[in-house]
């Protein structure tokens, strides 16, 4: 995009300086190291043929929206996939495969995200009204996740 005035608030392409495979598919990072003063917000596409990862329980001072969008023109509701997420300490276990908004309280527990069946791309969205990401793992939580998913969990953001 040629720079403008305004051309500078114009998004696309995954975190700036970022080479891991977490943010590969990104169609649209957003925070406050590419525009000041702009909240966490990212904007991805899921595939078929992608290994999403499993995250494992966290918290955010903040809170957090997750969205899941299908991509059928036909049926919109209709997300191609089925993903379970499960939330609060006590790793209470939701299933959806239709399109889907969550809010996510602040210092709530949630994740792991499990994707369980991924038939066709669909849109996946989080977003927090933070200027950059925060998050605390909550790796006491893992005994209390399904035993065959806990070799999966990644704590993306451990120092």
């Amino acid at each position: 995009m040629t720079e403008t005035k305004y051309g500078k608030y114009f998004v696309r392409g995954c975190k700036p300086g970022e080479t891991t495979e977490r943010f590969t598919h990104s169609v649209a990072y957003l925070d406050n190291s590419v525009i000041e003063g702009s909240f966490y917000f990212v904007f991805t596409f899921i595939r078929p043929d992608m290994e999403p990862l499993t995250h494992g329980p966290h918290t955010h001072d903040h809170a957090e929206i997750l969205g899941h969008f299908g991509t059928n023109p036909d049926d919109p509701f209709d997300l191609g996939a089925e993903i379970t997420l499960y939330m609060g300490e006590e790793m209470e276990k939701h299933t959806f495969n239709q399109s889907t908004l969550i809010y996510i309280p602040p210092k709530l527990v949630h994740c792991p995200i499990v994707y369980e069946r991924v038939d066709r791309p669909f849109i996946f969205t989080y977003s927090m009204p933070t200027p950059v990401l925060q998050e605390t793992s909550r790796k006491d939580l893992v005994p209390l996740v399904p035993e065959e998913i806990r070799s999966k969990l990644i704590f993306p953001y451990d120092d």
